[in-house]
């Protein structure tokens, strides 16, 4: 059983590997799906993020949100890669095998059952030592209820996150507060955040607190990024034996992991929402998408970044009829695209990349 429990964390730790490059389109490499309903029933918007701290300033923005409604529409966030189609294992659209990588760690604390509670600075002070970046804020229930978002270097798999969120949340247990106090949520539970929350499915509410509420708490730390491979190397972070047999005949072999993680994490980009879009409409909606951002900001390096981008969607042929009807018409004009165009010819474009056939 030990050598299986190693093998089996080889192989979650490779799995993890594979999403080091793992890029949504050209440059965003994190999501958050934005749920509508207490029952999910779908999508209200996705947002996508280039880098780990980009998803702290939207978690800080939306602190500001205030509502009368504790449940407000739109704002149950589920950060992960969602493929929001009905899974073949139970039929759902939005269970845990919707879930092809998460791309942060949350952490949901309530008042404790057992007495045994983690204080919002204690909680703050023990992340803090820890050195990584992170953010905190309060509950619509109030104080003593918070959540904490502990953005990651890439993507991982659900098994990684199950092993991560728990390692964390026992090690807080004992080594936040006072020297030998020990934080439970239940009498049961291994530490002081909601255990329900460490699987695949686990959703929670953006910032959101009443109008007339005056004393909301929030805190982040500009540290380092969670690496979630080196953590999970730890001899501390122990396998569970259900876990081992559930990956019972998996290998390590590159092929083999981009077939089985990494195929089915982009097929979840594809078709958010369960809007399949073919790799055509795919291309045509990121061209549209730039394009609009360049007639809203015409100059020499949004020139530049609308010619990357559409070399990259392989739409390098669209680019100089659309500069020349919607910028200037000019053979200075023309010299200056074309000399962007052929900066950029050689580039990896969408089908490399994402090995499109």
């Amino acid at each position: 059983m030990t050598e299986l429990k190693r093998k089996t964390k080889n192989i979650i730790i490779s799995e993890c590997k594979a999403f080091k490059d793992f890029y949504l389109d050209d440059e965003n490499r994190f999501r958050i799906n934005l749920l509508n309903g207490i029952s999910t029933y779908e999508v209200a918007e996705y947002i996508d993020f280039k880098e780990p701290e980009d998803i702290l300033d939207f978690f800080e923005n939306e602190s500001k949100f205030t509502s009368n409604d504790k449940h407000a529409q739109g704002r149950l966030a589920w950060c992960c890669l969602l493929l929001s189609d009905r899974n073949e294992v139970d039929g759902k659209k939005f269970g845990a095998n919707n879930n092809h990588g998460y791309t942060c760690l949350m952490f949901d604390k309530d008042s404790s059952e057992t007495g045994e509670d983690l204080s919002f600075l204690d909680c703050a002070s023990w992340f803090r030592k820890q050195g990584w970046s992170f953010f905190m804020y309060e509950t619509y229930s109030g104080k003593g209820n918070f959540r904490v978002v502990l953005p990651l270097k890439h993507v991982i798999t659900c098994e990684a996150h199950e092993l991560l969120t728990k390692w964390i949340n026992k090690r807080i247990s004992t080594e936040a507060g006072k020297k030998g106090s020990v934080f439970k949520w239940k009498e049961k539970s291994k530490g002081p955040f909601d255990d329900s929350k460490f699987n695949a499915a686990a959703k929670f509410y953006l910032p959101n607190h009443s109008p007339e509420r005056t004393d909301y708490q929030t805190y982040r730390y500009k540290g380092n990024i969670f690496d979630p491979c080196k953590e999970l190397k730890g001899k501390d972070i122990k396998v569970p034996e259900y876990m081992c047999e559930k990956m019972i005949g998996l290998t390590t072999h590159k092929k083999k992991i981009y077939e089985r993680i990494v195929n089915p994490a982009i097929n979840a980009v594809l078709n958010t929402s369960g809007v399949k879009q073919t790799h055509d409409e795919l291309r045509d909606k990121k061209c549209n998408e730039q394009q609009e951002k360049f007639l809203l900001n015409k100059s020499h390096d949004s020139l530049g970044e609308l010619v990357r981008k559409m070399t990259f969607w392989e739409r390098k042929e669209e680019i100089l009829p659309f500069v020349l009807m919607n910028y200037r018409n000019t053979q200075e004009m023309k010299n200056e695209c074309e000399g962007w165009i052929k900066k950029y010819a050689n580039m990896v474009t969408c089908s490399e990349k994402f090995k499109w056939k």
